[in-house]
């Protein structure tokens, strides 16, 4: 009878040669920096100057970056990123304000460092491989090039997947080697702690908790023998346990903000078309991981039913020829393939639902596909690292490797000149996507800020309003073409503008204010004149304190209705003769005072009101005097 040889112990087995033993690893780090290089030229884009302008003046504290201040302009309430609201904060804090440069290099550290993770992730999944340390070579290579990833690169804004990875990745390949040494306690806490920091860059993270059992199956452990989990005892139950209460801390602290899951805005109306706009989604998102496709920045429909269906046939088919090859038919290359695909379908399901909301603009971005294209780099890789074993094929395969890089490295600097300005961006949407009323009404926008070309501006903002379906993005659109109309010393036209843009967006402040700061100017205009144009200061008055009910953090809004309601005690005394009614408008200026005192950005705003009440009061007594 044979005898049964003792397990090896954990002090028996050889030491793991970690990847930090190859300098090379470093190459893939390097790599994705100086892909990025472009983006540092770039400047604000999009949202840039929303977040980065408006929204970030309502986060003063700590405190605020997890429990968000009410009525914060354009702040989806299904918006809770912490992490990634930090981050902005942390640029301003070293940079200036306006800076360009300083974020956009912020984004590139993010995404080389979430290249070194993936690197390393890679080493642990291909445990069992002779060539394991150029797989994960070749796996970081390809991350760090992919061209999907420009969008969450060189976009300040849209660095919330590239956070979330940074935090994912790590917290997994902890996960894993703590499984592999349950004798250090630190790597379980610190597994939970990295992965409710991912929880907090974005909602996609949750995806994790898919995976994190997928792969403490599936990876062997380092001495090779075969990996038997047992899920009710040791290591991965208090990785689970650790995972679920990062999860539980995340979800209360998301209700605690009043966040939602924009839930209600599915679109449920028929089973039939969720399951094909799913089905559309993810056909859309392979197509665009495999072959990206020239960058666009708004995709507006999703890929027909025939497209649909001969994209996942094309998927099914690939993967099922590299599942048959000889290599990988092999018990590990079985393993490392299901680890690769899973990683992918895993982390792009929550993606998918955003295709059934009204969340995004579009319902596809390619800014979800920074952590699945880790799935479709993994899978490469192992391919590659296979042929690398093979004498015979490792030059070929070797030269595949070099070449996928080298051409995914010149679609990411190319891409890169989309996103280098606003008018680049959107000169390249409208040609894609010429429907989109969003896309041309931002390109007025960058024609705009210019300034040199109104004559286009204007054109391209009506051309928004023809082509919009979403009253808010007409109302953007009418609130700019006033813009134009007020810088040319148009004032009627200006004012037929914002009070169309008014009626449009119900919810939409800056329209309210542009009509009342107008209304308010002539106001000040006929009384110079010893005119006193009631009906215009109570439509001003009335805009003003709209502006501010939608958006409390106005301070100009504050500012100019402190000036009306001084003006409106003015105009009572010297018309009613109304004690009252002139003390209830003076109260009502200094209580708008104090309002602009908490939120405004320049205290000379402040000074300029308290000036304004004083004025007022003065005035009143004077009159009031026997």
């Amino acid at each position: 009878m044979k005898k049964k040889s003792k397990p090896t112990s954990r002090k028996d087995r050889p030491p793991e040669k970690s990847l930090s033993h190859h300098l090379l690893w470093l190459l893939p780090t390097l790599l994705a920096g100086l892909l990025y290089l472009p983006s540092l030229d770039g400047t604000w884009v999009w949202d840039d100057s929303i977040v980065l302008e408006t929204q970030m003046k309502a986060f003063r504290s700590v405190g605020d970056v997890f429990l968000p201040p009410e009525r914060i302009p354009q702040w989806p309430e299904s918006y809770y990123r912490p992490v990634v609201t930090a981050s902005y904060l942390l640029d301003q804090g070293l940079f200036d304000d306006e800076a360009t440069r300083g974020p956009h290099g912020m984004g590139i550290l993010f995404h080389a460092a979430s290249t070194a993770f993936a690197a390393l992730l890679a080493f642990l999944a291909l445990r069992g491989r002779r060539e394991r340390w150029w797989g994960a070579l070749i796996a970081g290579a390809l991350f760090a090039a992919h061209p999907i990833h420009v969008e969450s690169v060189s976009w300040i804004t849209g660095r919330s997947d590239t956070l979330a990875a940074l935090f994912l990745l790590p917290a997994l390949a902890l996960a894993v080697r703590y499984r592999d040494d349950a004798h250090k306690p630190w790597g379980l806490a610190l597994s939970a702690a990295l992965f409710l920091l991912a929880l907090l860059s974005k909602e996609v993270a949750l995806a994790g908790l898919l995976v994190l059992p997928f792969w403490l199956a599936w990876i062997p452990r380092p001495d090779g023998s075969p990996n038997t989990v047992r899920w009710s005892s040791g290591a991965p139950r208090k990785l689970l346990l650790g995972w679920g209460t990062a999860t539980g801390i995340y979800l209360v602290l998301r209700a605690t903000a009043g966040a939602s899951f924009g839930t209600s805005t599915l679109d449920t109306a028929s089973l039939g078309a969720m399951i094909g706009r799913l089905a559309s989604s993810f056909a859309y998102y392979l197509t665009q991981l495999v072959f990206p496709p020239p960058q666009l920045a708004l995709v507006l429909d999703l890929p027909g039913a025939l497209w649909t269906v001969s994209a996942l046939i094309v998927f099914a088919g690939g993967v099922a020829w590299i599942f048959r090859t000889r290599e990988d038919s092999k018990p590990q290359g079985r393993r490392i393939f299901f680890l690769a695909v899973g990683w992918l379908v895993l982390t792009l399901l929550p993606s998918l639902p955003v295709a059934l909301s009204g969340l995004a603009e579009a319902p596809v971005a390619e800014r979800y596909l920074y952590l699945p294209s880790f799935g479709l780099c993994l899978l490469i890789a192992a391919v590659l690292a296979a042929g690398l074993e093979n004498r015979r094929r490792r030059t070929p395969s070797l030269v595949a490797a070099v070449l996928l890089v080298l051409v995914a490295g010149i679609g990411t600097v190319q891409r890169q000149e989309v996103w280098a300005s606003d008018l680049a961006l959107w000169t390249d949407t409208v040609e894609k996507a010429p429907s989109s009323g969003l896309a041309w009404s931002e390109l007025g926008k960058a024609y705009l800020d210019r300034g040199s070309d109104l004559d286009r501006a204007l054109q391209y903002y009506r051309k928004a309003v023809e082509t919009d379906n979403d009253a808010l993005g007409r109302a953007i659109a009418y609130n700019s073409i006033g813009v134009i109309h007020a810088r040319r010393k148009q004032p009627e036209q200006a004012l037929e503008a914002w009070r169309t843009a008014v009626a449009e967006g119900a919810d939409y402040a800056t329209p309210y204010f542009n009509l009342g700061n107008l209304l308010a100017s002539h106001v000040d205009r006929a009384a110079r004149q010893g005119r006193m144009e009631a009906a215009q200061l109570s439509e001003a008055r009335a805009a003003l304190q709209r502006a501010v009910e939608i958006d409390p953090r106005y301070d100009k809004a504050w500012l100019r209705l402190v000036w009306c309601e001084v003006h409106r005690a003015l105009f009572t005394l010297a018309t009613q003769g109304d004690p009252d009614e002139t003390l209830a408008a003076l109260a009502a200026a200094r209580e708008a005072t104090e309002r602009l005192r908490s939120v405004a950005s320049d205290q000379r705003m402040v000074a300029e009101a308290e000036r304004l009440v004083g004025r007022g009061e003065e005035a009143v007594s004077r009159a009031s005097a026997p």
